[in-house]
């Protein structure tokens, strides 16, 4: 793919013997349009663009007395690329709230910390948990979090669990500046993944 800039337009007067014209700007056939006496032109039979020396060059010498007008869009360069995971966290503008996604982490049935974000940083947090029991069992639930400074708080929602009950709960503590998303299961076996959102204090 190519990115164009302004559009430019070209009178050429045909002298019976000139074929070949400088343009006054960059483009290429795929950006450019040729019209003699009103009737546009054909790339392929007509005429060839050059984007390497910025010239068009007519198949035939335009008759003394006669004009082309040439219309294009400028050509700027290549469209631009991502490569694949090139886009980091770290590189994005600080106002784009980011979604982050943990690993899997093993819990237990006295409670584990899944997630921590800097509460001098972020004043909450939205998090979509997920669960495996390691019985063959599976939940899934979201939460909200918040904090004053001094104590976080947690609502939970969206609870959907595919065995009989939930697999565990949720919540939250402070721990010096930091604010912990805890996971306590119900048995022994059970591992949760973390997908997180924060929002700046």
């Amino acid at each position: 793919l190519q990115i164009f800039g302004q559009t430019y337009r070209q009178v050429i007067d045909g002298d019976g013997n000139q074929t070949t014209f400088a343009l006054n700007f960059l483009a290429d056939e795929a950006s450019t349009l040729v019209f003699v006496g009103g009737v546009i032109q054909d790339p392929t039979s007509h005429y060839t663009v050059s984007d390497a020396d910025q010239t068009i060059t007519f198949t035939a010498a335009l008759p003394l007395g006669t004009q082309a007008v040439i219309v294009a869009r400028e050509l700027v360069g290549a469209s631009p690329f991502i490569a694949d995971g090139s886009i980091q966290a770290d590189k994005l503008d600080s106002t784009v709230a980011v979604g982050t996604r943990s690993g899997n982490t093993a819990v237990s049935t006295t409670g584990t910390v899944v997630d921590s974000f800097d509460a001098s940083t972020y004043r909450s947090a939205k998090y979509l948990i997920q669960v495996d029991g390691g019985d063959g069992e599976f939940e899934t639930r979201e939460a909200l979090v918040v904090h004053n400074g001094t104590v976080a708080y947690i609502t939970e929602f969206a609870m959907v669990y595919t065995g009989d009950s939930l697999l565990g709960d949720a919540s939250v503590q402070m721990n010096g500046t930091n604010v912990e998303l805890v996971y306590t299961a119900n048995a022994a076996g059970a591992s949760v993944k973390v997908i997180s959102t924060y929002i700046d204090a």
